[in-house]
């Protein structure tokens, strides 16, 4: 392509690299922080440097390795050529200039904006043919001076002199999309037509936004919501509970005004919520998100996966915020509509990509249990023995529709996984994972003296589960410090890197309960059961595991990766570590003269430091934040502090039976208030009524000793039943209302339109 471009009123320059630092970068991050000229592009505002850097990497040209495709890259630099006297005698090269924007032309990729086929010319779908996205952007200064129009028709004469650039292909055809509301770049787009090019003018449909979203905000048009989708998709949609939303059919039904409501509004919302840092904006989100909310209770009687999909981003909302009872209410009404749709079972009768969207939702409701039961069964609602799909395809299939068998959630011991088994099925096994050892040691400290024999055998038989899922992973799922880099700016790194980070936190889990002085350990009295030695072993190994991954965290802050600001893994696994350092250095005499008081420090300050590189502003994450300074500002000489001395529910009061339930410091469902009003549920005998059970043997809190004394400390007792209320749910078991209700979600799937659009729609029409 042509170097330098000149036009009577502007020089384009070439741009092929943008280094931050050299005079390119300077110039794309002039005009990506503008918020006017940045107004109509779907990679929104740069707020930062690496946003700049996100967006040249999405428009410059890149290298292409052997085996990949080709990518056609074309970016110009647009400069405005200033007066100067006798003008027309001086080189046009000597000529001063001024940056006013920029027009790029490169080939489609996966996160292009999906338009209808129907619009474009049937030719561009021969083999011979590549289509190409025209788009450009100006300063305000620029505006309305015709040096948009100048500098596409330059452009495209440029394209159309480079015939060697564009090899194999003998046909190029140039889309550029302009909103209806934008006539400028319409009347742009009109003058630039040539009459004897191939090129023409199409209308792109301008939805219709439902009443309820209107209602909501004036502010919320068709461009805006599109650019809010788009971003969806490129920051949000990446992230494992979110990946069951395929882009091109919301999109399409967005387009067709065919999407429901409530999952509009729901999607609003989050984007709002998780990617705007100002407060009116987040305050819109969530003002979409409660109407979504209230909409689908209005439908509770009819179960439908959209509902399933608005709930899931409702859910996911309320515990960013840290409301905890609602998500813990509203995920039973999903869990229910999921079994009476029996998206747990495979179903015959629907296209690929409807069968593999159900899949996936059914595991993201999955992931959200296991979250919300930390562990604990009496909580589980979608429990992984109750799941008879198999596990998500790849992305690449899950977005184009290809069909592809997978494997179980349940490895297959006699085989290793191969590259047929993605990211998202990987973490869905880490995940499941972690809760089978979160279950098997809560369940052990309750235990009596032969269950705590049986500890050894039950980690080492995990342990050798977790050491063969490391070594069975997928070479492209393997980590290295290449691999991790070659991700940076990857949609799919975020779910590598809660792969590896949930891996090294389940070692840390499985180990840390022969950690004593821990509430997730086992007690002294039950380690004298043990063999001492095997005892200590094994707090090596806690040790151990808890290096490993504040070394982890170091590599994700070292390398200034750009995360999610509002997901909180990275802030609750550094606490939990944190924890397990300090631990380790008080109750094992600093590991035996290895952990020294530099190294001690030194680990510490790598799991502060991941946390401040990946801000959250979600309250749960901030909490989590708060706490981890605190933690480690106290250290090992920390002084007593009942931090979660107001129970979650109402403890030692009449008709309460505590439960075994045992919450981390950071669980969801610990943080919950549940008043328990069973008392109603009988006639009183009097106000001197005695209380029988349980409830009145509950003793009052036993005083923490001086160790890590933070809320995470060990309560220390004598029984296992011995447990404060903050440790414990109070709760009756009440009997069950038995009713029949055979036949009651005898539903037929043929007939449910399960996601708002026809299967059909994706499948080859001839």
């Amino acid at each position: 392509m042509d170097h330098t471009l000149f036009t009577p009123q502007l020089k384009l320059t070439l741009i092929t690299t943008a280094e931050r630092g050299s005079q390119e970068f300077e110039w794309l991050h002039e005009l990506r922080r503008d918020e006017k000229a940045a107004f109509w592009s779907i990679h929104g505002i740069s707020k930062s440097f690496e946003d700049t850097e996100r967006f040249s990497k999405n428009v410059l040209p890149t290298t292409v390795k052997e085996g990949e495709t080709k990518s056609y890259r074309i970016a110009y630099a647009v400069h405005e050529l200033l007066p100067t006297s006798g003008n027309d005698a001086v080189n046009k090269e000597d000529i001063p200039t001024r940056f006013v924007g920029i027009i790029t032309v490169k080939t489609l990729g996966p996160q292009g904006l999906v338009i209808r086929s129907d619009i474009l010319p049937p030719s561009t779908s021969e083999p011979g043919c590549l289509v190409v996205e025209m788009g450009y952007s100006y300063l305000p200064s620029a505006w309305g001076k015709g040096y948009a129009t100048d500098a596409v028709k330059a452009t495209m004469e440029a394209c159309k002199r480079g015939k060697t650039f564009w090899e194999p292909y003998d046909r190029v055809f140039v889309r550029a999309i302009v909103s209806p509301e934008n006539p400028a770049s319409q009347r742009v787009m009109a003058k630039s037509v040539n009459a004897t090019s191939t090129t023409r003018v199409s209308s792109y449909s301008n939805p219709e936004i439902p009443a309820e979203v209107i209602t909501t905000s004036l502010s919320l048009n068709g461009p805006t919501v599109l650019r809010l989708l788009e971003a969806f998709f490129e920051y949000i949609q990446p992230i494992p509970v979110y990946s069951f939303f395929h882009k091109a059919s919301l999109i399409h039904r967005f387009e067709s005004s065919s999407i429901s409501p409530e999952l509009l509004l729901a999607l609003i919302g989050t984007a709002y919520d998780m990617l705007e840092t100002e407060a009116p904006m987040k305050e819109l989100g969530r003002k979409c998100l409660s109407k979504a909310e209230e909409l689908v209770m209005e439908g509770i009687k009819t179960p439908s996966a959209v509902k399933i999909q608005t709930l899931i981003l409702v859910i996911q909302a309320h515990c960013r915020q840290g409301q905890i009872t609602a998500p813990f209410m509203l995920f039973a009404i999903a869990a229910r509509f999921a079994h009476a749709l029996r998206l747990n079972h495979e179903t015959s009768g629907l296209c690929y990509l409807e069968q593999e969207s159900r899949r996936r939702l059914m595991w993201s409701l999955f992931t959200i249990d296991v979250r919300l039961a930390g562990g604990i069964r009496d909580f589980s609602l979608c429990p992984a023995d109750a799941i008879y799909v198999q596990l998500p395809c790849q992305e690449r299939n899950f977005e184009l529709g290809l069909e592809q068998i997978t494997e179980d959630l349940q490895p297959n011991s006699s085989q290793s996984s191969g590259e047929n088994v993605g990211s998202l099925a990987t973490y869905l096994r880490i995940f499941w994972l972690r809760h089978r050892i979160l279950q098997m040691t809560k369940e052990t400290i309750f235990s009596q003296a032969r269950g705590i024999n049986q500890l050894p055998a039950k980690v080492d038989s995990l342990a050798q589960e977790l050491s063969n899922f490391e070594a069975n992973l997928p070479v492209s799922l393997q980590f290295s410090k290449r691999s991790h880099q070659l991700r940076a700016y990857s949609p799919r790194l975020y779910t590598y890197l809660l792969i590896h980070l949930w891996l090294r936190q389940c070692y840390c889990d499985l180990y840390r309960v022969f950690l004593t002085g821990l509430k997730e350990s086992i007690t002294e009295d039950q380690a004298r059961h043990l063999d001492l030695n095997m005892v200590s072993n094994y707090c090596w190994k806690c040790y151990e595991s808890a290096k490993k991954m504040s070394d982890f965290l170091d590599n994700i802050k070292t390398m200034g990766i750009r995360l999610p600001k509002t997901e909180h893994d990275i802030p609750i696994c550094a606490y939990q570590c944190v924890r397990l350092l300090l631990q380790c250095s008080w109750r094992c005499g600093y590991v035996d003269g290895k952990l020294t008081e530099d190294i001690l420090q030194l680990l510490l300050g790598q799991c502060l430091a991941a946390v401040e590189a990946v801000p959250s502003t979600s309250s749960i994450g901030i909490r989590v934040e708060r706490d981890l300074r605190d933690l480690i500002k106290q250290g090992r000489s920390s002084g007593a502090s009942p931090d979660r001395a107001e129970s979650p529910v109402d403890v030692g009061q009449p008709g309460h039976r505590p439960l075994k339930h045992l919450f981390s410091r950071h669980n969801l469902l610990g943080q919950m208030y549940i008043r328990d009003d069973q008392a109603m549920l009988t006639i009183q005998s009097g106000l001197d009524h005695e209380v029988s059970g349980a409830a009145s043997r509950t003793r009052p809190p036993t005083p923490v000793p001086v160790m890590i004394q933070t809320a995470d400390s060990e309560i220390m007792r004598d029984t296992a039943d011995q447990r404060t209320g903050s440790e414990l749910v109070n709760s009756a078991s009440l009997d069950a209302f038995n009713s029949d209700l055979d036949g009651l979600f005898d539903l037929s799937i043929a007939d449910m339109d399960l996601f708002g659009w026809s299967g059909d729609l994706w499948t080859n029409n001839t």
